[in-house]
């Protein structure tokens, strides 16, 4: 749970953060690319080395926050992609896990799959982080995907 005194950015980084972590323990392994992944993403978002050990060993003491902002909510369903193909291997829980995150992120269900296998496909294709941002941004206004 976020602490008392913590601003709400902070706490939705770190609830961005467990739910990462969780996709990387879905398929019972934390490999080193995953690791790797998230650490950089944590210290992107300033937090410390420190903080980000703490919530590895202890992921349960975080709640998942649903950003108002759909720019955010995009941003964390691509993380999530990212994060399932840090290890270049798919496990169908990860895309499972992918899938209950992007609902709960307000990702209307009829889309979710096809809004991961778009990100997958882009991220595997190379395409850089704010060329997919503002191509999904723009799909998901106009086709009013997010509620």
């Amino acid at each position: 749970m976020p602490h008392l005194f913590e601003n709400t950015e902070d706490a939705r980084h770190k609830a961005h953060f467990y739910n990462l972590l969780s996709l990387a323990w879905v398929d019972e392994e934390f490999v080193q690319s995953e690791r790797d992944f998230l650490y950089k993403l944590g210290k992107q978002q300033g937090m410390d080395k420190k903080e980000l050990d703490r919530i590895v060993k202890h992921p349960k003491t975080l709640t998942f926050i649903v950003p108002m902002n759909p720019k955010e909510r995009l941003e964390q369903i691509y993380d999530l992609v990212c994060m399932m193909l840090a290890d270049k291997k798919v496990d169908e829980r990860e895309v499972s896990l992918c899938c209950k995150i992007a609902k709960r992120l307000r990702f209307k269900p009829h889309i979710v799959g096809e809004l991961v296998k778009a990100l997958v496909t882009a991220v595997d294709d190379g395409v850089d982080r704010e060329t997919v941002k503002e191509h999904l941004s723009e799909f998901l206004v106009q086709e009013n995907i997010i509620y």
